[in-house]
């Protein structure tokens, strides 16, 4: 763990690239009935997108953090650029598009924090960049301690990417469930990502558009068929509540299991993962430990509810990894520390 007192080094930085989402939250206050009218405790406005939660995620511990990302140029946008940066993430790279609605996203959590999301994000928000505003993030990337990219902006996902590993810093690469005519563009995006994380759905998607067979709930079979997606560098399969499957260049590999909370609202638990482990890997830290931080801090989120105003910061985090080594020890050892 490092020191979340020192103040002599120079801050990590991060730059993030994806999609940013305005949620309506609705709280339901039972099971979703297809077809019924069904009530809700609370309905909030809330800030997603996966690179855009990462981002407020590591901003919060302590990572200088920059977003490439679009928005509309209407009052969403406005209210989304403005809690970016009231969440220390850096805007000078959002950019807005006339005549373009905000991407929205209707979300229900329902009593026992799963949550169905239906997204709409129109096809502008993730068109190709111009040249002046590619070379403004290429440049940005080529600085940045590492880089994290979601699926969903795979035009300038691979820009990023390709600046990341010209620049020889971590490019991490989301790769979550996306729609199916992006299939082969994400593929290439697996390649070019010297760190990929795929959650075990969107792995089986791909597998599933390419006519072959979905690995289910194998880690191992998940990794190999990961692998063989990559570019050759770190692997990680995201299992929810049986922790995070992954293997590094090295050699080393291991299946980390989260720390044990009660889950109240999983919302934007596996952005808050990534983004605590591409800070931590812009901390420098190890492959292993990074996933151990990214472990407690989606932890974290999903034992709150709140939203971005509920992120951990690096004190929390690092106090849920010291409780849960003890826990552990003691269970191991029969009730010693």
């Amino acid at each position: 763990m490092i020191d979340a007192d020192r103040t002599d080094a120079p801050r990590p930085t991060l730059l993030c690239v994806g999609i940013a989402v305005v949620d309506v939250v609705a709280h339901a206050n039972g099971a979703l009935v297809p077809g019924v009218k069904q009530f809700a405790d609370r309905i909030v406005t809330t800030y997603g997108g996966p690179a855009t939660t990462a981002a407020a995620a590591a901003a919060r511990l302590g990572v200088d953090v920059a977003l490439v990302a679009a928005v509309g140029d209407d009052e969403r946008g406005d209210a989304l650029r403005t809690a970016l940066g009231r969440h220390g993430v850096g805007t000078d790279l959002l950019l807005t598009r006339p005549g373009v609605g905000t991407a929205t996203s209707l979300v229900v959590v329902t009593p026992d924090g799963e949550r169905t999301i239906v997204n709409a994000t129109g096809a502008a928000l993730r068109a190709p960049l111009d040249p002046e505003e590619a070379a403004a993030m290429m440049e940005r990337a080529g600085r940045a301690d590492a880089v994290l990219v979601d699926v969903r902006w795979p035009a300038a996902a691979a820009l990023a990417l390709a600046a990341a590993a010209r620049a020889a810093v971590p490019g991490v690469l989301d790769l979550d469930r996306t729609e199916a005519q992006d299939a082969d563009r994400v593929r290439g995006l697996a390649r070019a990502a010297s760190h990929v994380i795929a959650s075990r759905d969107a792995l089986d998607d791909l597998l599933v558009a390419a006519g072959e067979r979905p690995v289910g709930d194998a880690p191992e079979a998940a990794l190999d068929a990961l692998a063989q997606l990559s570019g050759g560098g770190m692997l990680a399969v995201t299992l929810g509540q049986d922790g995070v499957a992954w293997r590094d260049v090295d050699g080393s590999a291991g299946i980390a299991v989260p720390p044990r909370v009660v889950a109240v609202e999983t919302l934007g638990a596996g952005d808050v993962w990534h983004g605590a482990f591409a800070a931590a890997l812009a901390r420098r830290e190890p492959v292993a430990d990074a996933v151990e931080h990214a472990n407690a801090a989606a932890a974290l989120r999903v034992s709150r509810t709140g939203g971005w105003d509920a992120l951990a910061d690096l004190a929390e985090v690092e106090g849920l990894m010291r409780d849960t080594a003890r826990d552990t020890a003691r269970d191991t050892d029969g009730g010693t520390v």
